[in-house]
């Protein structure tokens, strides 16, 4: 069970970096802050 758990956890995440990497690489400026503005995070 435990490891189902985890291995379907780190499946979503690698697919949820996946999806967002192939988007910001279509559209990089998407993604990026505006200039001269810092990132919240």
């Amino acid at each position: 069970w435990d490891t189902g758990i985890k291995w379907g956890a780190a499946a979503s995440v690698r697919l949820h970096f996946q999806i967002r990497y192939r988007a910001t690489a279509i559209d990089p400026l998407r993604y990026l802050p505006p200039q001269g503005s810092k990132p919240k995070c």
